[in-house]
């Protein structure tokens, strides 16, 4: 017991970052028990919107038989996975944009072009919505580049 909050410490001094870590894990877990605590008020078993209502029909459905408790579809998993799920897709899409940055660096003509569409189609004044994108074929291919590669 002792080892574990003097360990803390330790780490604070050699890893400042660390407290920066702890912060962003605590805001993580609140959106994410944000998250679920508005699925479980707003769930729908006719209407499943994603997989925080699966998971919650699941238990449903074994509460009814009374199969919950001998079950591994727990609250804490939901909310790991849910954690799990949330950080996996922030370094993918951390990934693609950097990627993308990177590529369209090296090719300022393809830039300029791509740029020229979203300012016809779009404008200076908004932003694209997903209604843009199929008047935005230049730029979608573009995308579709990235996701090839």
């Amino acid at each position: 017991m002792l080892v574990g909050p003097f360990f803390q410490y330790i780490a604070m001094i050699l890893f400042p970052s660390s407290a920066e870590v702890r912060k962003g894990r605590a805001l993580l877990k609140k959106t994410v028990e944000n998250i679920i605590e508005d699925h479980v008020k707003t769930f729908n078993p006719s209407h499943l919107r994603d997989y925080v209502d699966v998971y919650l029909d699941q238990r449903r459905k074994l509460e009814k038989n009374e199969e919950l408790q001998a079950s591994s579809f727990t609250m804490d998993r939901l909310r790991a996975i849910s954690m799990n799920m949330m950080m996996e897709g922030t370094e993918s899409v951390t990934s693609a944009l950097t990627t993308l940055l990177t590529a369209i660096s090296k090719h300022p003509v393809e830039q300029k072009l791509a740029q020229e569409e979203l300012d016809t189609v779009v404008g200076k004044e908004r932003l694209p919505s997903w209604l843009d994108r199929q008047n935005l074929p230049y730029l979608e291919a573009m995308i579709q580049e990235l996701y090839r590669t």
